[in-house]
């Protein structure tokens, strides 16, 4: 514990200080200010790679007197993986039973999880990438193509599923990385130390390797985009909070994937509840009508909400059919896309209000929008195209 909290500090100072500067009020040589300056920028820059050689360096002689006060990591096999197809059986040994089980039998064991296990890999990739994306365009077919590549590749040397992971990026991110370029230069890294350094990996202590994951991902805690979702939009929080309480407790997959689920049903109850404009007007003969605006798109989630709310239109508007009122404007004006259940139901509306002396009139719909109104075959379809061309088609209905 003594160890971890050493180590975990020292990070943090580096850190802070990592744009520290030679004062200036030193009378120092040019080349003595020089040579601190790059010092300090490769201690910076290597101080994970730094902290492991030192704590490694003191487990080592520690353990040459006998003494052995960290937990160490265990012997890592050296060299190289041998290259070899991968296996498509497996040997069971658990219960004091040995089975030899076949490619197809594996896969009846995994069940679902042949699809769940590469699905949540893919979340955590895309989630790890745009966390580090800072913004910029992410292309998710690249990284699926890239984690397919590198799980076919490595299943020739027995290598482990190729994942996103949050704190290895971080890692990443916090050494200096900037582009997946890094991972060749990791790759290369990683080769030689098994080839070479491998009997030098039982020295590592485990509490220097935790520190150094540890203030990684400390880093990555954005607190400040809470308070950022609280000043423009406070919904976003129940998505965010969600996917944070249950990374905790199921883990961060199922974590992902729940505060997914909850961002879904938001966005689906936005689409069921769109924002519907009920005013009354009148046109310049002074004929009423009740004009109705939605505000966005009209899909089959919204059609029974859009259905009951121009039902009760002439209720809202305050006036009745004994005043005269017998006309209904549908402006779709901000109307970017309907559905077949969605033209359905103005074709069913529409001739249903027609019984009862109620006529529908739409205007500002777009030629795809209208196509698919058409496309139902309504009995009777009313257009103009201006608001201030209602007055002529009721009185062509009225003629």
């Amino acid at each position: 514990m003594t160890l971890g909290f050493v180590c975990v500090i020292l990070l943090i100072l580096i850190r802070l200080f990592k744009d520290g500067k030679v004062p200036e009020d030193l009378a120092l040589p040019h080349v003595v200010r020089k040579l601190l300056g790059m010092s300090w920028m490769i201690i910076v820059t290597a101080r994970n790679a730094l902290l492991v050689l030192i704590c490694g360096g003191i487990s080592a002689i520690l353990k040459a007197h006998n003494y052995t006060p960290f937990t160490l990591t265990h012997d890592v096999p050296p060299g190289v993986p041998a290259f070899h197809p991968p296996t498509f059986t497996y040997c069971d040994n658990s219960n004091n039973v040995t089975t030899h089980k076949n490619f197809i039998e594996i896969c009846k064991d995994l069940g679902s999880g042949i699809i769940i296990v590469p699905l949540l890999s893919l979340l955590e990739a895309i989630a790890v990438a745009k966390a580090f994306s800072k913004g910029k365009k992410l292309d998710a077919t690249q990284e699926m193509i890239a984690l397919g590549v590198c799980n076919v590749v490595g299943s020739f040397v027995s290598a482990y599923p190729a994942t996103g992971s949050f704190s290895r990026t971080a890692i990443n991110n916090n050494s200096g990385v900037r582009t997946p370029l890094g991972g060749l230069f990791t790759g290369v890294i990683v080769i030689l130390a098994l080839a070479e350094l491998a009997p030098f990996f039982k020295y590592i202590p485990s509490a220097a390797l935790s520190a150094i994951i540890f203030t990684a991902v400390l880093y990555m805690v954005h607190y400040e985009d809470v308070l950022l979702m609280w000043k423009t939009n406070k919904p976003d929080l129940l998505p965010w909070g969600t996917t944070f309480v249950f990374s905790f407790i199921f883990g961060l997959e199922y974590g992902i994937i729940i505060g997914i689920g909850i961002a879904m049903i938001m966005l689906l109850y936005t689409t069921a509840r769109p924002k519907i404009s009920i005013s009354l007007k009148q046109t310049s003969d002074g004929t009423k009508y009740v004009l109705v605006r939605p505000d966005r798109a009209l899909l089959f989630p919204s059609a029974e909400f859009f259905r009951s709310r121009v039902t009760k239109a002439f209720l809202t508007s305050g006036a009745s059919l004994s005043d005269g009122l017998n006309t209904m404007v549908i402006d779709g004006k901000k109307l970017t896309e309907i559905d077949y259940t969605m033209a359905l139901m103005l074709k069913n509306v529409s001739e249903s209000f027609r019984k009862d002396g109620i006529i529908i009139i739409f205007t500002h719909l777009k030629p795809s929008i209208t196509r698919t109104i058409l496309g139902t075959q309504p009995s009777v379809f009313l257009y103009c195209k201006s608001v201030e061309q209602v007055q002529d088609v009721i009185k062509q209905q009225r003629y």
